[in-house]
């Protein structure tokens, strides 16, 4: 019950904080199987929300850091939207180990009524956009000791997630669902040999989540390269207009993978040794692109949004550089602070406004989220 109401007002949010969620390939995911889902984790809990978030076609239980369940009343939460914990060495000491027993017990019941259950390969949250390998081994064991229990193999299922930006709100992220692959391929190997079974699953799933994911970080000059993505995305997007919100539409990520892909490959060669493009650049593009009646209609929207917006994003902000030190914290603790600190200002607001009347205490209440999603939609438009 608390998972479901919870769930309903993030997918809102999500739709709100970043500008679009491609939600690439679902079909992927197996009918009427047992799942492992792993994905990279370069953005704390907010990997595990965005793919959760928009999911149709099965329900998710997910894996996290043990010590997070030593306080019980966060225990209780983590429990009621479907999160069971995980205990590595390196967090909770070599005795703890011990506890995923249980855990596992339970990813045996989920897996035995064919649900999925979600795991982070790479250990541990860091903040850049590339695969942290070599991945810990414990979605190996959980498949193979699952496959094990139930006498039946394990789906393995790739799902990587990019992000534009880790930290700024009103960009894009893509969930790529990848081609699944059974446990059996390697249980093998793993009953012939644990250790070598291990590694060669893992292996496979390294290779395998990497085409789901693009690897800005791989790239040395960045803003050349964010300059090429912007004016070649531009031109996509004049061919056919761009989808807000939840889209399947594939392309942007085939365009950004190939584009970083190609430019990588120069790199290497040594072809933009001698470029140069300036942040500036974008921002004149940008500029030049803004310049019509139909713009300075938008802007109007764009101010008013931002000024009722201003505060609870500031305070966001103010909070983030005061009390969060790990930059791989930062996108979600700013999502679950504008998600609590939005409304909380805007129903404040309201009160003061329905002291002059009940009428302004409405208008308020349900005029500050409509001007401000008017505003973040037109400043979206705008971008093209």
């Amino acid at each position: 019950m608390v998972y479901e109401f919870l769930r309903f007002f993030v997918e809102i949010a999500l739709k709100f904080y970043f500008r679009t969620i491609y939600y690439l390939d679902e079909d992927n995911i197996p009918d009427n199987q047992p799942i492992i889902v792993v994905s990279n984790h370069s953005n704390s809990a907010m990997d595990g929300i965005i793919i959760d978030a928009f999911l149709q076609k099965n329900k998710l239980y997910w894996l996290a850091r043990g010590d997070v369940f030593n306080n019980k009343w966060i225990a209780k939460f983590m429990t009621s939207v479907r999160t069971a914990p995980i205990y590595r060495s390196s967090e909770v000491g070599f005795v703890d180990i011990k506890r995923n027993n249980d855990s596992f017990k339970i990813c045996f019941e989920l897996l035995n009524k064919n649900l999925m259950v979600g795991i982070f390969p790479e250990g541990i949250t860091i903040p850049e956009r590339k695969l942290q390998t070599p991945f810990k081994k414990g979605f190996a064991r959980l498949a193979f000791q699952a496959q094990e229990a139930l006498g039946r193999p394990i789906m393995i299922l790739p799902v990587g997630v990019s992000y534009q930006s880790l930290t700024a709100t009103n960009t894009d992220v893509f969930v790529k669902f990848g081609k699944p692959f059974s446990s059996d391929l390697f249980y093998k190997d793993y009953t012939e040999n644990q250790a070598l079974g291990l590694k060669n699953i893992t292996l496979h799933l390294e290779h395998k989540l990497n085409e789901c994911i693009v690897n800005y970080d791989n790239v040395k000059n960045q803003t050349a390269l964010n300059y090429e993505l912007f004016t070649k995305n531009n031109q996509l997007v004049r061919e056919q207009s761009r989808e807000y919100g939840r889209v399947t539409d594939s392309r942007f990520f085939n365009t950004d993978l190939k584009i970083v892909n190609d430019f990588i490959k120069k790199e290497e060669k040594g072809s933009f040794q001698n470029i140069t493009v300036k942040d500036e650049n974008i921002t004149e593009a940008l500029l030049e692109n803004s310049n019509s009646f139909k713009n300075y209609f938008y802007n109007i929207f764009i101010f008013w949004g931002k000024f009722i917006y201003f505060l609870p994003n500031q305070l966001s902000k103010y909070i983030l550089k005061a009390k969060i030190k790990n930059l791989a914290f930062w996108g979600t603790t700013r999502f679950v602070l504008l998600y609590f600190l939005f409304p909380i200002f805007t129903f404040l607001v309201a009160i003061i406004a329905g002291f002059y009347t009940n009428y302004l205490f409405w208008v308020v209440l349900f005029g500050f989220p409509l001007v401000v999603g008017l505003g973040l939609r037109c400043e979206k438009l705008i971008s093209e």
